[in-house]
């Protein structure tokens, strides 16, 4: 298995698990813990699979935008940066605007991110 087929693999898992957690955590509220953090790896999964895919497949013929967006994941991803600014950066290269923040689904996401660090942290 490659590397990008590996971290694929682990973010399809990631996705697969947390789905079938958050349909238990109808009936049992005691699995809503297993679904708040492994959403929020499947989301992290996703974000880390987009920047291995950008590192391997974006090339110099590629959108000015794009190959800023994969040197600034790469930058973020060696100094830790938070998932918060991964996202606002990537949508600012794709869109060339800033996100809100304050809307959906970035409200959601946001309290995701809260939920988990409370948990975790």
């Amino acid at each position: 298995m490659t590397d990008y087929a590996a971290v694929k693999y682990v973010t399809d898992s990631m996705l697969l698990l947390a789905e079938k957690s958050c349909k238990r955590s109808q009936e049992d509220k005691q699995e809503s813990l297993t679904a708040i953090l492994l959403s929020a790896l499947a989301f992290e999964c996703f974000i880390n699979e987009l920047e291995d895919m950008a590192s391997r497949y974006i090339t110099s013929s590629d959108a000015d935008n794009l190959q800023a967006l994969r040197d600034f994941l790469i930058d973020l991803e060696k100094g830790d940066a938070q998932i918060k600014l991964k996202i606002k950066t990537i949508y600012y290269f794709l869109t060339s605007k800033r996100v809100d923040m304050g809307t959906l689904p970035y409200q959601d996401f946001n309290f995701l991110i809260e939920l988990r660090n409370a948990l975790v942290h």
